[in-house]
């Protein structure tokens, strides 16, 4: 017999929100530190990409970087989040990468067990959205059998690239966003 599946919590619509702003994200530590522990991604847990935004972005680097944690919420639960920065929003098509990389072994995603089946589209529709957009969504180290490249790249009219290997240096999702 199938597991049954967890039942959902929400009482309204998910809705997706853009956070900026480090300290904005404190409200959400706490269930997205259970994500990351629940979901096997230790490295994505918010103490640790706090720590490493405060490092790696450093004061010269801060006027062109720019934090974006993508975050779906219901009824004030935390549904899935997407911690992302810009690397330079200067630039005419700006790269838009997790936090954390080159340092932690990179996740992508978490998403809660109570998550509706396309929060990945509204996460990836909202980041489309944001401001300067995104010309590419970069990840390191994605497991080849991830589910949620492909899930993602459904509101870019562009193309996943893969290198092949059991863990992919890069996973590129590039193209022009849609917006039907």
């Amino acid at each position: 017999q199938p597991a049954a599946k967890p039942e959902r919590l929400a009482t309204g619509m998910p809705s997706c929100e853009i956070v900026d702003r480090v300290e904005e994200l404190a409200r959400y530590e706490h269930e997205w530190d259970q994500l990351a522990v629940a979901s096997g991604q230790p490295s994505c847990r918010p103490a640790w990409l706090r720590c490493w935004w405060n490092a790696r972005c450093a004061r010269a680097d801060r006027p062109a970087r720019a934090l974006r944690v993508a975050v779906v919420t219901d009824a004030g639960r935390l549904l899935a989040i997407l911690p992302m920065f810009l690397v330079d929003r200067t630039a005419l098509l700006p790269d838009m990468r997790m936090l954390g990389e080159g340092q932690f072994w990179n996740g992508g995603p978490l998403l809660s067990p109570q998550a509706p089946p396309d929060v990945l589209g509204l996460l990836a529709r909202t980041l489309t959205e944001s401001r300067p957009r995104p010309a590419r969504l970069i990840f390191a180290h994605v497991p080849r059998e991830a589910p949620w490249p492909q899930e993602l790249a459904r509101p870019w009219r562009g193309r996943v690239w893969l290198r092949p290997g059991g863990y992919d240096e890069a996973l590129v999702i590039a193209g022009a966003p849609s917006y039907a």
